[in-house]
């Protein structure tokens, strides 16, 4: 408070950095007579010391089920993964889309080896896998003798 004694009227510590000790990464809320501290979205702690949640090792993230999840300062991105298409929270493979992949990893374009995978209905499936029917792929399969 500030005043003679008689009058006094309340400081506002969160109007001036240099009055409260509230974290960077936090919101200072005036009350009267002192002030809380509140970390902020993407942030976990008291209000003084606030760290950054990973949301993607805490698996608090939206990224589609064939998306990557990036932890940044705050909060996190997504992308989608190699062979897939969209924004990482919604991600897709256009039928007849093909990708090399070397057991469930699927390659970055230009490698050289690996097995072809197709995709079909969103899902990729190895060219000449036993279940897969798509007369086009058995085609495939019997002139590579697989």
């Amino acid at each position: 408070y500030t005043g003679d004694g008689f009058n006094c009227t309340d400081i506002d510590e969160c109007a001036n950095d240099t009055l409260n000790n509230c974290s960077p990464n936090a919101t200072c809320t005036n009350t009267n007579g002192s002030y809380t501290c509140t970390c902020d979205t993407g942030y976990t702690g008291d209000g003084f010391n606030c760290t950054d949640v990973d949301e993607c090792e805490l698996q608090m993230d939206n990224c589609h089920l064939h998306g990557l999840c990036f932890n940044t300062i705050g909060s996190f991105s997504c992308s989608c993964s190699v062979g897939y298409t969209g924004d990482g929270q919604s991600c897709y493979c256009m039928d007849g889309q093909t990708v090399l992949a070397n057991g469930t990893e699927r390659l970055l374009p230009g490698a050289l080896e690996g097995r072809v995978e197709v995709c079909l209905n969103n899902t990729y499936s190895p060219v000449c896998f036993d279940l897969w029917d798509d007369p086009d792929a058995r085609v495939v399969c019997r002139t590579l003798q697989l």
